[in-house]
């Protein structure tokens, strides 16, 4: 009994009191701000897991619950349909479609319509043997849903959403090609791009789906890669329990290392707009970094949500839109006005 409530101390209050010793974090107060401003927000009834903005909806998944808010009116966001048994741990929205993984053993992903915003309407709930096993991390490009399970990086043929199908896959731990469990990937150019628990970035060679193989490796330090941004040539990866890593992609046979950055509350997701990257923080809330040199970046703004929760992020226009057991819409215009000066 003694050794549960210790663990619970270690994993809980530990890694906030660490971060909390850093520089980069030392000034912070767990509920304030700086540089940023609360314009609008709603209860979502739930932890928010992921959230995905397009034009005026914001795409929200919960552990039970698939979320569509209207954020026409920042200062006033509306829930305008929600799906109950529907949630899931990450999701993308690809046209008219929203494709959820689900972190269990019984399914891999859900994908639902959203053309109508008001109705979306169930299409399939794609089950994969192989895959089966803490689905994670999703992107669909063109017609694949490239995920993350487990020890996997598997590759989904999407182009028929009612029947979608498996082209392949490939064991990334456990006396595969070496590295930890996948949690986070992204897919530009021909490759995979993969935060991994246990062993930083992975890069793999997805250009020809029956044929993918490893190309490269960066080992970060603790190693608990959780979410990837991909801007050529960098990628920025975020552990829970450790830093940013800015890291040279050019050759992606040999990435290196250009500087990493103490994360104040510990990494959930990430996400790069312009010059800055925006990190949800799990048990701080928003942190906000200027990655304009990316030797030498630099916190330069934050917002508190009071003890933590933050895990899913993205940014549109001046806004950033956080998601704890609320959506949070956050004014972060005064970096974007500075670069559009």
């Amino acid at each position: 009994m003694h050794k549960k409530l210790w663990a619970v101390f270690f994993v809980i209050l530990v890694p906030t009191l660490f971060y909390l010793g850093c520089d980069a974090g030392a000034h912070r107060t767990h509920d304030g701000a700086k540089n940023t401003k609360l314009v609008g927000k709603c209860s979502l009834g739930d932890q928010g897991n992921a959230i995905k903005v397009v034009d005026s909806y914001a795409y929200i998944v919960t552990w039970d619950t698939f979320l569509i808010v209207d954020v026409s009116n920042p200062r006033t966001p509306r829930i305008v349909s929600i799906m109950i048994n529907k949630g899931g741990i990450k999701l993308d929205v690809e046209g008219s479609y929203a494709y959820i993984t689900i972190p269990g053993e019984y399914a891999t992903m859900h994908i639902i319509n959203i053309s109508n915003p008001y109705n979306p309407t169930l299409v399939t709930t794609y089950s994969d043997w192989v895959l089966n096993k803490s689905t994670w991390g999703i992107d669909v490009v063109d017609s694949f849903a490239y995920v993350t399970a487990y020890n996997k990086l598997g590759i989904i043929n999407v182009s028929d959403v009612q029947k979608p199908r498996r082209e392949n896959y490939i064991v990334i731990s456990e006396g595969g090609i070496g590295g930890g469990s996948p949690e986070a990937v992204e897919v530009k150019g021909g490759l995979a791009y993969i935060a991994a628990e246990d062993s930083g970035l992975l890069i793999i060679n997805v250009a020809k789906p029956e044929s993918i193989y490893r190309v490269g490796k960066y080992l970060t330090e603790p190693g608990w890669g959780c979410d990837i941004e991909i801007q050529f040539p960098y990628a920025y990866l975020i552990e829970e329990y450790g830093y940013m890593w800015i890291l040279d992609i050019s050759e992606p046979e040999n990435p290196k290392k250009i500087s990493n950055f103490p994360l104040v509350g510990g990494g959930a997701s990430i996400k790069v707009f312009e010059s800055h990257a925006y990190v949800a923080e799990y048990f701080e809330g928003l942190g906000i970094i200027d990655i304009s040199d990316p030797k030498n970046p630099e916190e330069v703004g934050y917002y508190g949500t009071g003890w933590g929760g933050a895990q899913g992020v993205d940014v549109k226009s001046k806004y950033a839109y956080l998601v704890t057991r609320e959506l949070l819409i956050i004014d972060v215009s005064k970096f974007i006005e500075k670069e559009e000066q």
